[in-house]
């Protein structure tokens, strides 16, 4: 039960304000190399292709398919809407995501496990924390991913806050 607390404080944390965070500045180290720039891919790292696949599984029930219909992006299009305009399903569009390994730089202070500016298909993995909550709790860490790609199809913040995101995704996906 510990280890599964230590991932569970995400819905109240995870990815508070990450896209004014990342809008606001580039986080330039001291000799002008940016964060993002030092990134490495990590779509093939086994943890999150564990992550993936618990997230494609959720994706693949109705209830959880109902996330997109829940959720509007920035102009007031229903994800799902979107989804159907590009031709993908839930799933599908989770593989046109990018993910990379933002460490412990930029973005991801404490408590955070990713970041993505909405309609971006790029996602900022907070490496270790990220990894830590796959092994604690897959279903958690599929549930981050979800939240994600929500935001790669449009979804502001605040409203709705992030722990409200979070909070749906698990309702309607699970833990």
């Amino acid at each position: 039960m510990q280890r599964e607390r230590k991932c569970s404080g995400l819905s109240l944390t995870l990815v508070a304000l990450a896209g004014t965070c990342l809008l606001a500045g580039r986080e330039a180290r001291a000799d002008g190399e940016d964060w993002q720039s030092r990134a490495p891919h990590i779509q093939t790292d086994p943890t999150v292709q564990t992550a993936l696949r618990f997230a494609t599984s959720k994706l693949s029930n109705a209830r959880c398919q109902e996330l997109f219909v829940d959720f509007q992006d920035l102009s007031g299009r229903s994800l799902a809407t979107k989804l159907e305009t590009l031709g993908e399903t839930p799933s599908s569009y989770l593989t046109l995501i990018q993910f990379y390994d933002a460490g412990e730089e930029g973005p991801c202070r404490p408590h955070r496990f990713a970041v993505t500016i909405p309609g971006s298909h790029v996602v900022y993995l907070c490496g270790p924390r990220f990894r830590k909550c796959v092994r604690q709790s897959p279903g958690r860490a599929a549930a981050i991913l979800i939240h994600e790609e929500l935001h790669s199809l449009g979804l502001g913040e605040n409203p709705p806050s992030s722990a409200e995101i979070t909070d749906r995704v698990l309702n309607r996906c699970g833990p």
